[in-house]
């Protein structure tokens, strides 16, 4: 892919069959092999301290938040939306629930909304979150266009911390999957979004080109609760 993300030996391969060969490779392998970019895995993130397990039922978790990171532009060759589902649990390790990341639309980026409000299905309450700077008119019409198409719109609502620098914010999770509170849902192990997290995760270094909006919006949702559950306690 040149600069721009089309093809650039566009009479041997098309966009959608890049992308076939990305998801089936692996991003990792795919930089190394198709876009002259080597990875070291495991820089920040080790394969061993990615963790699956059960999760609770939903009554159990102290908040569950959904957050998302949807990156500025609508075209499917740019960065990858994310969106995480993440519980925490009382005794304080976080559960992803459900993880979906791709290089695709807004209004595919909105349905993983209704899907995750499905699946939830009105058992407990769930806190929708976006970083506030992407708010904006697009992406509201896109929310209201489809919750018309639905019947109910999702109550998603801005993250207006200011945010410290990315690189940071993601490297301090690493000893929260170094000591086991992060804990991935099993069933869910096979999903696309969950194969996307873990790879960004395994590829995430100081300075890569490599894609890391799933581990960002992972870091969203953990920040989060972590000031309800603070708040809770009246600390």
């Amino acid at each position: 892919l040149d600069n721009s993300s089309n093809p650039s030996w566009a009479d041997k391969y098309t966009i959608d069959e890049i992308k076939q060969l990305r998801t089936f490779m692996g991003e990792r392998r795919f930089q190394k092999e198709y876009m002259n970019n080597p990875i070291n895995e495991g820089a920040v993130f080790l394969m061993k301290h990615i963790r699956y397990g059960k999760m609770l039922s939903l009554k159990e978790y102290r908040s569950l938040i959904c957050y998302t990171d949807p990156s500025f532009k609508a075209s499917s060759t740019n960065d990858f939306k994310a969106t995480m589902l993440v519980g925490k649990t009382r005794d304080g390790y976080y559960h992803i629930l459900k993880a979906y990341a791709d290089q695709t639309s807004v209004s595919n980026m909105v349905q993983w909304h209704y899907d995750v409000n499905s699946w939830i299905d009105g058992r407990v309450p769930v806190m929708y979150f976006m970083e506030s700077n992407f708010i904006q008119d697009l992406l509201l019409d896109e929310f209201r266009k489809v919750g018309d198409a639905v019947g109910h719109q999702i109550p998603i609502r801005g993250d207006a911390r200011k945010k410290p620098d990315k690189f940071s914010r993601i490297e301090a999770m690493q000893p929260l999957f170094e000591r086991g509170l992060i804990v991935m849902n099993e069933k869910e192990k096979d999903s696309p979004g969950m194969r996307q997290l873990v790879e960004q995760l395994l590829m995430f270094e100081k300075g890569s080109r490599a894609h890391d909006d799933a581990p960002d919006a992972l870091e969203g949702a953990v920040f989060l609760l972590n000031q309800r559950s603070m708040a809770s306690t009246g600390q």
